[in-house]
């Protein structure tokens, strides 16, 4: 994951906010599969995803600064 490496320099009009959509499109089917097999509890990708999520947003969150408050994508 690019996103939690410290030698990522992502471009600051980058689709930022288009990898986080579809991170948490995977966190939704991967809650569907856990809570079919009663698994809900336990499941080591949702963790690794909720993180990965988290460092996508600091990521946001970074472009925006740069970018001088705009909305970055």
């Amino acid at each position: 994951n690019c996103y939690g490496c410290q030698d990522f320099h992502p471009f600051e009009d980058g689709h930022h906010n288009t990898v986080l959509a579809s991170l948490r499109t995977e966190v939704s089917k991967i809650i569907a599969i856990s809570d079919s097999t009663r698994q809900s509890g336990i499941n080591p990708a949702m963790i690794q995803l909720e993180g990965v999520m988290e460092q996508v947003k600091a990521v946001i969150s970074r472009c925006k600064v740069c970018r001088g408050g705009q909305h970055a994508q």
